[in-house]
């Protein structure tokens, strides 16, 4: 499943624990859906949060842990999750004929 902006928490939730096994299956593509859904997850989650009578609290430690291993064993296998751009070459010959 692709994660959008319009994704659940739930959807996200299912998405970190499906892929989690990037390792095991030595799959690029689901450590990137791991990366992406810890990612957003980090991003719609609130640290905190106060009800009348309860408060929670989330460490995200853990989870960015795991999404920085599965960063870093990208890197080593050829897949970064950078954006890296490079020109490979131009030529304007014959530009103005």
């Amino acid at each position: 499943m692709t994660i959008t902006s319009a994704s659940t928490i739930s959807e996200i939730v299912a998405e970190i624990v499906d892929n989690a096994s990037y390792q095991e299956n030595d799959s690029l593509t689901e450590a990137k859906a791991f990366v992406t859904a810890c990612r957003v997850y980090l991003f719609k989650v609130p640290k905190r949060q106060k009800n009348r009578n309860s408060e929670t609290e989330f460490d995200v430690k853990e989870l960015r842990a795991e999404m920085n291993n599965a960063v870093a064993w990208l890197r080593t296998k050829g897949g970064d999750t950078t954006h890296k751009r490079r020109i490979v070459g131009a030529s304007f010959e014959g530009f103005r004929n």
